[in-house]
Protein backbone atom coordinates (compact mmCIF):
# COMPACT_ATOMS: atom_id res chain seq x y z
CA UNK A 1 0.00 0.00 0.00
CA UNK A 2 1.11 3.35 -0.46
CA UNK A 3 0.94 6.74 1.03
CA UNK A 4 -0.33 8.24 -1.72
CA UNK A 5 -3.42 5.82 -1.72
CA UNK A 6 -4.40 6.77 2.20
CA UNK A 7 -4.01 10.33 0.77
CA UNK A 8 -6.12 10.06 -1.82
CA UNK A 9 -8.51 8.17 0.44
CA UNK A 10 -8.63 11.12 3.14
CA UNK A 11 -8.72 13.72 0.48
CA UNK A 12 -11.99 12.62 -0.92
CA UNK A 13 -13.76 11.91 2.56
CA UNK A 14 -12.57 14.87 4.00
CA UNK A 15 -12.24 12.82 7.52
CA UNK A 16 -12.37 9.31 8.22
CA UNK A 17 -11.70 6.78 11.05
CA UNK A 18 -8.22 4.24 11.35
CA UNK A 19 -10.61 1.11 10.99
CA UNK A 20 -12.21 2.43 7.74
CA UNK A 21 -8.47 3.32 6.28
CA UNK A 22 -7.32 -0.02 7.43
CA UNK A 23 -10.07 -1.95 6.17
CA UNK A 24 -10.08 0.18 2.60
CA UNK A 25 -6.79 0.06 2.42
CA UNK A 26 -6.41 -3.64 2.89
CA UNK A 27 -3.26 -2.78 5.63
CA UNK A 28 -2.37 -3.60 9.06
CA UNK A 29 -3.28 -0.42 11.90
CA UNK A 30 0.21 -0.18 12.74
CA UNK A 31 1.25 0.80 8.60
CA UNK A 32 -1.38 2.80 8.37
CA UNK A 33 -0.79 4.30 11.75
CA UNK A 34 2.77 5.26 10.44
CA UNK A 35 2.06 6.80 7.59
CA UNK A 36 -0.22 8.62 9.24
CA UNK A 37 2.26 9.87 11.26
CA UNK A 38 3.98 10.77 8.27
CA UNK A 39 0.82 12.91 6.91
CA UNK A 40 0.76 14.93 10.33
CA UNK A 41 4.20 15.16 10.39
CA UNK A 42 3.67 17.23 7.07
CA UNK A 43 1.09 18.96 8.39
CA UNK A 44 -1.46 17.30 5.55
CA UNK A 45 -3.95 15.57 8.28
CA UNK A 46 -4.85 15.95 11.73
CA UNK A 47 -6.14 13.79 14.81
CA UNK A 48 -9.32 15.35 15.20
CA UNK A 49 -10.74 13.08 18.13
CA UNK A 50 -9.74 9.68 19.89
CA UNK A 51 -11.01 6.40 20.39
CA UNK A 52 -14.91 7.11 21.11
CA UNK A 53 -15.86 9.93 18.50
CA UNK A 54 -17.52 9.62 15.26
CA UNK A 55 -16.16 10.04 11.78
CA UNK A 56 -19.78 11.53 11.20
CA UNK A 57 -20.37 8.48 8.05
CA UNK A 58 -19.32 5.17 9.14
CA UNK A 59 -20.96 2.79 11.66
CA UNK A 60 -17.63 1.29 12.26
CA UNK A 61 -16.18 4.62 13.24
CA UNK A 62 -19.19 4.63 16.08
CA UNK A 63 -17.71 1.46 17.71
CA UNK A 64 -16.31 3.66 20.30
CA UNK A 65 -12.33 1.93 19.90
CA UNK A 66 -10.83 4.08 16.56
CA UNK A 67 -9.51 7.54 16.20
CA UNK A 68 -10.59 10.08 13.53
CA UNK A 69 -8.46 11.79 11.17
CA UNK A 70 -8.63 14.71 8.65
CA UNK A 71 -7.05 16.03 5.42
CA UNK A 72 -6.32 19.28 6.46
CA UNK A 73 -3.73 19.86 3.48
CA UNK A 74 -4.27 22.54 0.84
CA UNK A 75 -4.49 21.66 -2.56
CA UNK A 76 -4.10 18.06 -4.06
CA UNK A 77 -0.63 16.85 -3.62
CA UNK A 78 -0.01 13.60 -2.21
CA UNK A 79 2.90 13.67 0.21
Amino acid sequence: MLISELSAYLRERRRACLDDMVLRLDSSPDAVKAMLALLERKHKVREVAGPGSSCGGSHRCGSGQTAVYEWVADGGADA
